[in-house]
């Protein structure tokens, strides 16, 4: 035989004894390790470059603050009106977003776990759809929610449109082009 790419896989040595894919717990291990990660790279790679040395903590929470209290305009000018319109794009897109995701913790993950009578082994399972059994009506309350979320989304981003319009062919210092 000939196994010029990979040899197969050898019988049975190889088991895999719970799913962890569906672990809520190894999903929110992995989550908090990527932002402490991030958070590293930021304290000691960004601050240390621009800095000669590490700034202390009202250096940095007098940096934060600055950049909290910066207006459109303020940005505009130090950054570009680029700058300011993915910002807007980006604290609309937050404000949608975190709008579902409250709707979705306090309507249907209580409606999920509560109200569903699938018998599911898989504690992650118990939060979807996948718990509510076939012909309830628990799920006209899934169909309203998608009408809810399309129409959120829809207005959202007509919002972001409409703040757009307002920033758009401004030079850096928000003067039209």
């Amino acid at each position: 035989m000939d196994y010029s790419l990979s040899p197969p896989p050898s019988g049975g040595d190889t088991v895999i004894p719970d799913p962890w894919y569906g672990n809520i717990q190894y999903l929110l291990n992995i989550s908090t390790i990527g932002l402490f990660f991030c958070i590293f790279i930021f304290l000691f790679g960004k601050l240390r470059s621009d800095h000669r040395r590490m700034p202390g903590f009202s250096a940095l929470a007098t940096k934060l603050l600055a950049v909290w209290h910066a207006t459109g305009r303020e940005i505009a000018l130090h950054c570009g009106a680029d700058a300011a319109q993915f910002l807007i794009i980006e604290g609309g897109s937050f404000v949608v977003v975190l709008s579902i995701g409250v709707l979705s913790i306090c309507v249907l993950l209580p409606l999920n776990m509560y109200g569903g009578s699938q018998v599911i082994n898989d504690e992650f399972s118990k939060t979807t759809i996948n718990h509510i059994e076939k012909g309830s009506s628990f799920l006209w309350i899934h169909f309203v929610f998608v009408v809810i979320v399309v129409l959120l989304a829809h207005f959202g981003m007509s919002l972001i449109e409409k703040r757009l319009k307002v920033t758009r062919f401004r030079d850096g210092k928000w003067e039209l082009k």
